[in-house]
């Protein structure tokens, strides 16, 4: 099984919800037994729940992330991937200078849409970094999770071709 990590600053807002919607999409396009997802943070402090904002934001869109705890980015993480996306470019450039023998496959997520894109994914979202949404507004959180589901299902729709 192929895994998909998602990367961001201390994964309790934007990883863990690219991580559920990525599992949302996988299994609306018969994915779920090829790819696998999981999140972490490059400064997480391990064990912390899903910001409130996040769980608001998911829940509303019938996700849940009651049950995320924080991980912390770990080689081992990295190596087991196959594919490591940050929600910026500069959680790809941190990623690519932490593990140099993993660089080929560690990515932005907008810069992974720009360079492998397929006929599903519209040329706006295909370079653009996944604002943190962190000590932010509700609706700030909705506009990041929206921004989100539109970018993993490209990325999902893109897996299927």
């Amino acid at each position: 099984m192929k895994i998909l990590l998602f990367v961001c600053t201390g994964n309790t807002c934007r990883s863990p919800m690219a991580e559920a919607f990525c599992r949302k999409w996988l299994c609306q396009y018969g994915l779920q037994e090829c790819y696998s997802c999981w999140s972490a943070g490059l400064f997480a402090i391990p064990g912390m729940p899903a910001a409130p904002h996040a769980q608001v934001a998911m829940e509303e869109r019938a996700l849940s992330l009651l049950t995320h705890r924080s991980r912390r980015l770990e080689e081992t993480m990295v190596h087991r991937s196959w594919l490591v996306l940050g929600l910026t470019e500069e959680h790809a450039w941190r990623m690519k200078s932490r593990f140099p023998r993993q660089e080929a496959k560690i990515f932005s997520l907008g810069g992974y849409l720009s360079e492998y894109a397929c006929s599903q994914v519209p040329t706006t979202r295909r370079t653009a970094d996944i604002p943190d949404p962190y000590g932010s507004s509700l609706e700030c959180y909705r506009m990041v999770a929206e921004e989100l589901n539109q970018a993993v299902s490209s990325l999902v729709a893109c897996l299927r071709e």
